[in-house]
């Protein structure tokens, strides 16, 4: 094929004549950029006939008499018109450049570009529907890709070093930071839905009593949109997240420290109740109840609970009792009344079977 100096044309940049310029060519006329001017180039038939070399030739002339033509490197000479004259140059100081068929140029570059063409449609099409079906996919899951960066965002905030860990009482502030499907943040009754959280999901403890980045998220993720696998592809999903948790094991999980400080906060809250309580009983029988007589506690309300509880610290609150009671006598300054309350002092700490402590320790027992 003949190269022409028209860029868009083909020439000695955008030719078929070696096969790595041959591929950049086809990847232009792709782009659809002057196609049909390469494919008009592919259909020359005329001017065709390269010389290679520098050569003088003598032809015959008109009028018989010989004519000398001179022939410089470069130049084109067309296969018709110049047919006498390239008979006479020799077979290597000339290339053909012509086409072999013009239509065959024609069938090639219009096959080329509808094929192509169709693959880069179908390929566009593609992508887009792929794009269309991830998108409308992200919108219809639990949790998506903004819910997990929240939850970094949040993790970020209590684990400022990066250490991948937080303490497994962080928690709480986790999930009042986290809004929904993760956490609950903006809902009614926080505290209850973070107590049914945790105790439904399995969260190990690791380094004490610290629970890790990724455990915490495949647990919260998991207790909002989790499903049943199959064994072979759970056996996979753990073998993958095991190789980003630490080595060490855990016998203990969130949900167990959490159940302990619940028991915990209810035994502390029923002393607390218990002590005023106690106060409170003390100090009306101290006022109204003659000296000496044993005291009953008010059990109305009282539940089964409370009186096994009561029993089991009956014990603590006689010595309580009896060492306050030492303690304001050797406070106060001797009079006449000091003889007595010496007395009962003594009797207090001898003999509980005769004091206001008894009369507890009956009334419980009933």
């Amino acid at each position: 094929i003949r190269a022409k100096d028209t860029p868009a044309a083909i020439s000695r940049h955008r030719n078929f004549q070696h096969f790595p310029v041959a591929m950049i060519t086809e990847f232009t006329i792709l782009t659809g950029e002057d196609w049909n001017d390469a494919m008009h180039g592919a259909m020359v038939k005329e001017d065709c006939y390269l010389v290679q070399t520098d050569i003088s030739v003598t032809l015959p002339g008109s009028d018989g008499t010989p004519q000398q033509v001179d022939l410089k490197r470069g130049q084109y000479l067309d296969p018709v018109d110049d047919r006498a004259l390239i008979d006479e140059l020799p077979r290597d100081a000339w290339k053909d450049e012509c086409t072999i068929n013009s239509m065959l140029a024609v069938l090639y570059f219009c096959i080329f570009m509808l094929v192509c063409t169709y693959i880069m449609i179908q390929l566009v099409v593609g992508i887009v529907l792929e794009n269309v079906q991830t998108a409308t996919f992200m919108e219809g899951i639990s949790v998506g890709q903004d819910q997990i960066l929240e939850f970094v965002s949040v993790w970020k905030e209590l684990d400022p070093f990066g250490t991948s860990y937080i303490s497994v009482k962080q928690l709480t502030t986790l999930l009042q930071e986290l809004p929904p499907q993760l956490g609950v943040k903006g809902l009614p009754r926080p505290q209850s839905i973070i107590q049914e959280i945790i105790f439904s999901v399995d969260i190990p403890l690791r380094k004490g009593i610290k629970v890790h980045f990724l455990e915490v998220l495949h647990a919260l993720a998991g207790h909002v949109a989790g499903a049943e696998l199959p064994a072979e592809e759970e056996r996979r999903v753990h073998c993958r997240i095991c190789k980003a948790l630490p080595q060490e094991g855990s016998s203990f999980t969130a949900a167990q420290v959490y159940a302990a400080m619940v028991v915990s906060g209810a035994i502390k809250g029923f002393l607390q109740r218990f002590s005023i309580k106690d106060e409170d009983c003390g100090t009306d029988d101290e006022a109204d109840a003659p000296e000496g007589s044993p005291r009953r506690p008010d059990m109305d309300g009282a539940s089964s609970w409370d009186k096994r509880l009561g029993r089991n610290l009956l014990h603590t609150r006689e010595k309580t009792i009896v060492r306050r009671a030492r303690s304001k006598q050797l406070s106060r300054t001797p009079s006449v009344g000091s003889t007595r309350s010496s007395s009962q002092i003594s009797a207090l700490s001898i003999s509980p079977s005769k004091n206001r402590l008894d009369g507890h320790l009956q009334g419980w027992r009933v």
